[in-house]
């Protein structure tokens, strides 16, 4: 894709986020009405396709992931086994 074709692009889609915005500020659409704003404005149509398409991408089943940690604000030392989730005593083990 050019310049040129991305700048198109990119002016198409604020158009119609623009157009979105003013039609939600005087009512012709309302927020919550997620079909019609996925249908009838290209942008929000776009961004569901994407996820339609890719979440298939992103989906990990949790028994492929040995290590998970808890988030904390500041410096934490990831070699504390504490930290883990969910810990070794709440596994799957222990409920069979």
């Amino acid at each position: 894709m050019g310049k040129k074709d991305f700048e198109s692009n990119v002016g198409l889609m604020t158009e119609q986020w623009q157009s979105l915005k003013e039609h939600l500020y005087n009512g012709v659409v309302k927020y919550d009405e997620l079909e019609k704003i996925i249908n009838d404005y290209m942008v929000f149509n776009r961004f569901d396709n994407i996820f339609k398409e890719t979440c298939k991408f992103f989906e990990v089943n949790l028994s492929d992931i040995k290590t998970m940690y808890r988030g904390a604000s500041g410096e934490i030392d990831l070699n504390n086994y504490d930290r883990m989730v969910p810990k070794i005593k709440f596994g799957m083990s222990t409920l069979n």
